[in-house]
């Protein structure tokens, strides 16, 4: 697991050539948080709570 920072990706995929690789749960929702207008965050997290259980 890993939050998509370029170095740790560069040094997984030589180190673990064979082993797969998942994102981090919560990067992956503020990221998406990031991209929504601020008064509509409140909202988004109620479902996104729901759609990531």
């Amino acid at each position: 697991m890993n939050d998509g920072h370029d170095g740790l990706l560069a040094a997984m995929d030589t180190l673990f050539t064979a082993t797969l690789r998942q994102r981090c749960l919560i990067h992956t929702q503020r990221n998406v948080r990031s991209a929504i207008p601020h008064r509509e965050r409140k909202e988004l997290a109620r479902k996104e709570t729901r759609s990531f259980l």
